[in-house]
């Protein structure tokens, strides 16, 4: 995670689920995220949701989260996959054929706002792309790269 200026918390893990065709308690709470933020995209395929990047403030500068987890709606349990190249919120995202794609947003080493597309496949490796659609390196190659 890396800094930007201070903002105000608190930031929540908390989910809950809203059942319409429930007669009572049309809304239950269900396992808590591993990573408490806000600013996230959440995106859905089949039966899991994925939370993806967002930002915290914990005692100090508000951070960029570059994790993404998935939430199994059937086992009501959480599990962390691999991260985004850097972490990122404001971001905007969309499933087409099984693959997230992820827009936009900022990020702690860019000054404004990001012009970037990366497509995140459950099944496979995940690769980061530019605006004009030209593949940069895959996730896997990036995390070496950075670590």
């Amino acid at each position: 995670m890396a800094p930007i200026a201070n903002r105000p918390g608190p930031y929540l893990a908390s989910v809950e689920a809203f059942n319409p065709k429930a007669t009572q308690a049309l809304w239950r709470e269900k396992a808590e995220m591993p990573t408490p933020r806000g600013s996230l995209t959440v995106s859905v395929i089949n039966e899991n949701i994925y939370a993806i990047g967002g930002g915290i403030r914990e005692n100090g500068p508000f951070m960029f989260i570059s994790k993404i987890e998935r939430y199994d709606t059937q086992n009501d349990t959480w599990r962390q996959l691999s991260d985004m190249p850097s972490g990122k919120l404001g971001h905007a995202a969309g499933v087409i054929n099984g693959q997230i794609y992820i827009l936009g947003g900022r990020r702690a080493d860019h000054n404004g706002e990001l012009s970037t597309v990366e497509v995140y496949d459950p099944g496979e490796v995940s690769q980061s792309v530019t605006p004009t659609g030209k593949l940069i390196k895959t996730w896997s190659l990036l995390r070496k790269v950075l670590e």
